[in-house]
């Protein structure tokens, strides 16, 4: 949240990026809730904001650094049951990803979309192949298409659905279906 000023829409989509790549994923605590952090070292992260509380739910007693400022605004307990928070955003992206292995054991196929605004990533694992569309502008985008140099699809019906769907529609897919 540091390097993106704050923009919980960007922190979404870099969660996105991460959490649909290859790999295995790392995440530092509080950074589901975007919690901030600055150098030196021991600020990068102070202690945990669970609530708004005194102490942000850490301790009953004074914790060993001092809260950020912003605990009140940025905690668990806020974003909890807001199903748009960036903390229920992180929770459907690990829920999807431990859903779908391509997500997370899948190979990776980078597609021309003919938009720098749209990254498009086909993920392939032996079961299931996963489109992974990604708006990089946050403002809604509609002028793009996918191209695939290789044979990576088989012949057959295609369904698409949208597992997480912000800011972009589906593409048009010929002689498939769409539900959203």
């Amino acid at each position: 949240m540091s390097v993106l000023n704050g923009n919980t829409d960007k922190a979404k989509v870099a969660a996105t990026l991460m959490l649909t790549s290859p790999g295995t994923p790392f995440i530092y605590y509080g950074e589901e809730i975007g919690m901030t952090g600055r150098k030196p070292d021991e600020d990068i992260r102070l202690p945990m904001q669970w609530t708004s509380d005194e102490n942000a739910g850490f301790t009953p007693r004074t914790p060993w650094r001092a809260l950020a400022a912003d605990y009140q605004q940025f905690n668990v307990a806020a974003q909890n049951e807001d199903l748009d928070s960036l903390l229920n955003h992180y929770r459907e992206l690990t829920r999807l990803r431990k859903e779908h292995p391509a997500l997370s054991v899948g190979e990776i196929t980078l597609l021309e979309t003919g938009n720098s605004g749209v990254y498009a990533a086909l993920r392939n694992s032996a079961d299931q192949k996963i489109l992974v569309l990604v708006n990089l502008k946050g403002t809604p985008i509609s002028d793009y298409q996918l191209s695939l140099e290789e044979r990576l699809l088989s012949d057959g019906e295609i369904t698409l659905f949208r597992c997480l769907a912000q800011w972009m529609p589906a593409p048009n897919v010929s002689g498939g279906e769409f539900s959203d």
